[in-house]
């Protein structure tokens, strides 16, 4: 069952505006992956990914 500020938080969602809500939600989460994620990793994973697109276009063209 859920706590007193729990259910302040849940009211105060349904009675927002989106933006709120929103950054209500960014606030509760922020965070939540640290640890998880390798983030130096995911960026090397990202650029490199964008470069073999980027040749195969080349490729095509």
């Amino acid at each position: 069952m859920a706590d007193g500020r729990e259910m302040q938080n849940l009211k105060s969602l349904r009675e927002g505006t989106k933006s709120e809500k929103t950054l209500i939600l960014l606030k509760k989460t922020s965070g939540a992956w640290r640890g998880l994620v390798d983030s130096e990793k995911l960026k090397h994973d990202i650029y490199s990914d964008r470069l073999i697109s980027r040749r195969l276009q080349d490729v095509n063209v």
